[in-house]
């Protein structure tokens, strides 16, 4: 209560926002009292491993389908050339892929009109690869990628901490789109994570309805602000309640070259 007093007071900000707050963050019941909710309520789907323990009893959670849609997947990558997982949560290794990694998911963005404040704004790889180094004991950043005849098609990076391994970002070679290298890259990656033991395998905000395939739970995730001024209050109530909203469900809800053009003219 003394830290958000003191930032309130402090801050010169008319709001103060906090985005992606969870449902289960220590500080989200504090702020839930005292702050309103911008937009609606996300989520943020996870796949609890605690009953896989082995690579057995998760591939039982597959159906039929499920299991040749992986299979044929594999199959069509492996006529292009031998097919190879590798997983590190070495420094150098990730720093190796991580550049590529984003570099995929700008072009992959790029095509379909979307936008990302963390990419376009420049920096993540330098920041991921800063971060990488500079890991303790009880938090490291894990990459892994799919190889296919040695040249790297599919990345996956993520955080792992205190038994939950977060997937921050996943990105491939479009020229491999049709042949959906990330459904097979996911599984090899929750699989992997059972061989060190994670609790959670964490898919992250936004909810897309793909991501349920690999979750059996998921988590409220809440847009928090509170207004200090006259200006603050009428900025949350017109913007962020609901010009923000509207606006991000006509962008989402419209063609990918209109979405372009949008981000073209900011």
């Amino acid at each position: 209560s003394v830290a958000w007093n003191h930032i309130l007071a402090t801050s010169r900000a008319d709001t103060v926002r906090l985005r992606h707050v969870r449902a289960d963050a220590a500080i989200h019941d504090f702020l839930l009292a005292r702050c309103g909710i911008a937009d609606r309520p996300q989520k943020a789907p996870a796949l609890d491993m605690r009953n896989y323990r082995d690579e057995k009893s998760y591939d039982a959670r597959y159906t039929k389908e499920q299991r040749r849609r992986r299979k044929r997947i594999r199959a069509s990558l492996e006529k292009r050339g031998d097919v190879e997982f590798q997983i590190s949560s070495q420094p150098q290794s990730l720093c190796d892929s991580v550049g590529t990694a984003v570099k995929h998911k700008q072009e992959w963005l790029d095509e379909r009109g979307l936008y990302s404040g963390p990419l376009s704004k420049g920096g993540l790889d330098r920041f991921l690869s800063r971060l990488a180094r500079r890991c303790g004991e009880t938090l490291h950043v894990v990459s892994s990628r799919i190889l296919v005849d040695g040249e790297a098609i599919s990345h996956q990076i993520g955080l792992r901490y205190f038994g939950r391994q977060l997937c921050y970002l996943t990105s491939h070679d479009r020229q491999f789109t049709d042949l959906s290298p990330a459904r097979l890259h996911m599984d090899f990656a929750q699989r992997a994570a059972i061989g060190v033991k994670t609790d959670v395998f964490d898919l992250m905000v936004p909810g897309d309805p793909y991501k349920k395939a690999w979750s059996n739970e998921e988590v409220e995730v809440c847009d928090f602000y509170s207004a200090t001024s006259v200006k603050g209050k009428a900025f949350a109530r017109v913007y962020l309640s609901a010009l923000r909203p509207m606006a991000r469900r006509f962008y989402f809800a419209a063609p990918p070259r209109v979405r372009s053009k949008l981000l073209s003219l900011m």
